[in-house]
């Protein structure tokens, strides 16, 4: 099945955390953290007949950035979460339960 194209938000995400983080973060890895429930959804704004319209905050990104920062692709990414937790980095109350 192909993947859909991402949204303009989606890449102007990844490009701030990656500017972040100096290291390329790619919309599929944040879509892959999104789907496993440890980063937040793109705030959407529905309007009627012409669509949606996608945004984020600085909140998102600074909880983006820090995920990234230690997911190095082979720490589990329910390890990640527990670290940052412990390690009192920004990250969602409903990653920590999901881990």
């Amino acid at each position: 099945m192909a993947r859909r194209a991402s949204s303009p938000a989606e890449i102007r995400l990844a490009e701030k955390v990656s500017e972040r983080i100096r290291r390329e973060i790619t919309t599929q890895q944040i879509e892959r953290w999104r789907q496993a429930g440890y980063v937040r959804s793109l705030n959407h704004t529905y309007l009627g007949r012409n669509g949606t319209d996608s945004s984020f905050d600085e909140r998102l990104v600074r909880e983006v950035a820090a995920f990234a920062a230690r997911s190095d692709g082979r720490t589990p990414l329910h390890e990640v979460a527990l670290a940052m937790f412990v390690n009192g980095e920004e990250i969602g109350e409903e990653a920590v339960r999901r881990a």
